[in-house]
């Protein structure tokens, strides 16, 4: 089989979708190596290049020069020429001439919380979005959600047909899979500074993050334990930091530039990691904390009961009482530590590159 994918972000984003692409090339790579396989970028980054043997198809004459162009108006006549089996768009989107392709299409839809949540995007952002995930859509053969709650968005927003929708879950990265030993973990607390215990958010620092009410949650109630956020630097960052500054908030430490091979030894030193967001598509840091047996909370909102199973902590997010409680309850509570590290080692085991490569196979052979 000849499949083709949207690699863009495998090669530019350092996170999120990012991180999706690359973790779901590398799984079906890894699993099914008898196939051809194919990236389809308006550049490469050696930084971020998958490992294997495989074809990078990047724009040519004047195409080179408008790469944007090319993305979507080009890539389905260049995947023509390469005979494709499937085209897979990894990240919410198809090409506009994808019908020229004469490949079957399959697309993954992350979320629609532009959607639900509208006040949370600049107005032409959002028709944009919404814009290119109709298109998507209607276009595509079979679509993948990153989660049942993504599924239920699209049959609520766009219409589509259940039974042209199929949720496959997004796999861990290996990496988490495996446990830093004393050294590495010791290396990277002196590297980063890092005190003895804290507690650790990662991901993007935005607005629906909820990182204010996880600040007042350590700052009014009895918890007394610093707070580590790791994510890349943002306007939403910079006034947080300007929040916490003028507040005179002690405790808390922003990491801008961790890299991904480091994440373990960070998730392994934390005491609690916490994920109380407002809504995702699905939640991957979960997972990796999870992995790394680093006891979790997240919010009991949005797809999180499916990634977190019974082996989390849930809270209301607008309730930073109820956060603190939860924080508390792990920090002094030796056996509630031990239930959810066993839990999540029997629930990172939905989430395993190989059955997440092997389920979006069977996928693309049925179409």
């Amino acid at each position: 089989m000849r499949i083709g994918f949207d690699a863009k972000r495998i090669f530019f984003n350092y996170s999120g979708l990012g991180n999706y692409g690359r973790n779901i090339f590398s799984a079906l790579y890894n699993s099914f190596p008898e196939n051809d396989y194919f990236l389809f970028t308006p550049d490469k980054n050696k930084n971020l290049s998958p490992q294997g043997e495989y074809g990078i198809v990047i724009p040519q004459g004047i195409y080179s020069s408008f790469p944007s162009l090319w993305k979507y108006r080009r890539i389905g006549h260049d995947a023509k020429k390469y005979n494709l089996d499937i085209y897979h768009g990894l990240s919410n989107e198809l090409p506009r001439d994808i019908d020229t392709a004469n490949a079957k299409r399959v697309v993954t839809i992350h979320d629609t919380i532009f959607m639900r949540y509208p006040h949370w995007y600049k107005w032409h952002d959002r028709m944009f979005y919404k814009q290119k995930t109709a298109f998507a859509c209607k276009k595509a053969d079979i679509i993948i959600a990153a989660s049942q709650q993504t599924k239920d968005d699209l049959i609520h927003f766009f219409k589509v047909k259940e039974n042209k929708i199929q949720v496959i879950y997004q796999p861990c990265n290996p990496v988490f899979a495996t446990k830093p030993t004393e050294e590495q973990k010791q290396l990277i607390k002196t590297k980063l500074n890092l005190p003895d215990r804290f507690i650790l958010m990662v991901g993007n620092i935005e607005k629906r993050k909820n990182i204010i009410n996880v600040i007042k949650s350590i700052q009014h109630h009895p918890v007394n334990i610093p707070l580590v956020i790791v994510g890349k630097e943002s306007k939403y960052a910079l006034k947080l930091k300007k929040q916490i500054e003028q507040n005179n908030i002690k405790n808390i430490y922003f990491h801008h530039d961790v890299h991904s091979l480091e994440l373990p030894a960070v998730y392994a030193l934390a005491s609690i990691f916490i994920y109380p967001s407002f809504f995702e598509g699905f939640g991957i840091p979960i997972i990796e904390a999870l992995s790394c047996q680093t006891p979790t909370i997240t919010s009991n909102t949005s797809c999180f009961k499916e990634t977190g199973g019974n082996a989390v902590l849930y809270v209301n997010p607008d309730n930073e009482k109820e956060i603190a409680q939860a924080i508390y309850g792990i920090l002094h509570d030796d056996v509630l530590r031990k239930y959810l590290v066993q839990k999540g080692k029997e629930q990172i085991k939905k989430f395993s590159p190989n059955l997440i490569a092997e389920k979006i196979m069977n996928l693309y052979q049925v179409l």
